[in-house]
């Protein structure tokens, strides 16, 4: 299960996809950056990329 999360009074251009489970595999959070006006996100890990 993957949850997406933005706290748009903090930080309105960052966005947190969180894998709560996965069967055969780790879980944690992955910071992103959100691109409002192409309504993309974009690993911070990878700033040349961007990523749907």
């Amino acid at each position: 299960m993957i949850l997406m999360h933005r706290d748009l009074m903090e930080s309105p251009h960052e966005a947190d996809m969180i894998v709560a489970k996965n069967r055969h595999g780790i879980t944690g959070t992955a910071e992103m950056d959100f691109i409002g006006h192409n309504s993309m996100l974009r690993d911070r890990g990878k700033p040349s990329g961007f990523y749907a």
